[in-house]
């Protein structure tokens, strides 16, 4: 494949070139304009480290080495890599779908954690699938959302849109889920009829019969605005519904006798894990994610 700018024209005679039906398949899955060239140049640096004679070529090995050396680089910081784990995905399993794309764990090297196995409890992306699932060689590599994506293809270009856009994965989990829930509750109705009255009515519903948290209603209302503005492309406008009242509830806090009469009930890599939260005010993923080239032994 040749050096290609994103933001040149198309051919116009003959046939288009590998580059071109790469470009148009980024347009499908919603990669922004910004990003593209981005694209381009994660795969031409793996096309040039690897010289394959042909994408038909490769190996699975080859392409996991390849991500692992990735991996490994200080100077590529989180979104960097799974920037490099979309594009390769979608040259070599949505593009080329060549064997050695159905060989890749794409979940586990999207989640770009190089120190977590992928039974960890935290690589929220890589989950084992089902006997019925392991059957089908399409569910390599197949994130958490993909049985939603089966009913609604259009929460998987959700998805992709929030990667693209470098949301965290707890955002990109929390607005599939509850567009996933939002479409459920229109039924049947086609993505093209649905409007405010139906997200007014969503809404409503989460508040008065499902007596969620005014916060649980506000991320319900800003995912599937995010769905409306960038996958509909009809921004919301004008939306009423009945708001959860905010109960005031105070914190418990423990006194420093009680957190050490329950620090002394803890031991191991959890009790070490607690004693670290409590020292430093780190979050549980903060501390669960923690990695040795994290901490500075010389100055601690």
């Amino acid at each position: 494949m040749p050096q290609v700018n994103p933001t040149r024209p198309r051919r116009e005679d003959g046939a288009p070139s590998n580059w071109d039906r790469y470009l148009d398949l980024l347009i499908r899955r919603e990669v922004p304009a910004k990003f593209r060239q981005w694209y381009v140049r994660r795969v031409e640096d793996f096309l040039k480290d690897l010289k394959p004679a042909a994408l038909s070529a490769l190996t699975a090995d080859q392409v996991t080495d390849y991500l692992r050396r990735m991996s490994a680089r200080s100077d590529l910081a989180d979104w960097q890599m799974r920037q490099i784990v979309d594009a390769l995905r979608l040259l070599l399993v949505d593009l080329a779908q060549v064997p050695a794309g159905k060989g890749v764990d794409w979940g586990y090297w999207w989640e770009g954690q190089r120190t977590l196995t992928t039974e960890h409890a935290t690589i929220a992306r890589s989950t084992a699938v089902s006997a019925e699932d392991a059957a089908d060689p399409r569910a390599i590599g197949v994130p958490r959302f993909s049985r939603s994506a089966q009913t609604f293809p259009i929460l998987e270009d959700l998805a992709r849109t929030i990667r693209a856009m470098q949301y965290s994965i707890r955002t990109e989990q929390s607005y599939v889920d509850w567009c996933h829930r939002f479409l459920l509750f229109c039924g049947s109705k086609p993505l093209d009829a649905l409007g405010v009255p139906d997200v007014q009515r969503f809404l409503s519903h989460l508040a008065v019969e499902r007596s969620v948290s005014a916060k649980t209603q506000s991320l319900a209302y800003n995912a599937v605005a995010f769905l409306f503005k960038h996958l509909l492309e009809r921004p919301l406008e004008d939306v009423k519904f009945s708001k959860t009242r905010k109960q005031a509830r105070l914190p418990v806090v423990l006194s420093r006798d009680e957190m050490r009469a329950l620090l002394a009930h803890m031991d191991g890599t959890l009790g070490l894990m607690a004693r670290l939260m409590y020292g430093t005010g780190m979050r549980l993923m903060e501390c669960v994610r923690l990695r040795v080239l994290d901490v500075d032994f010389e100055t601690a």
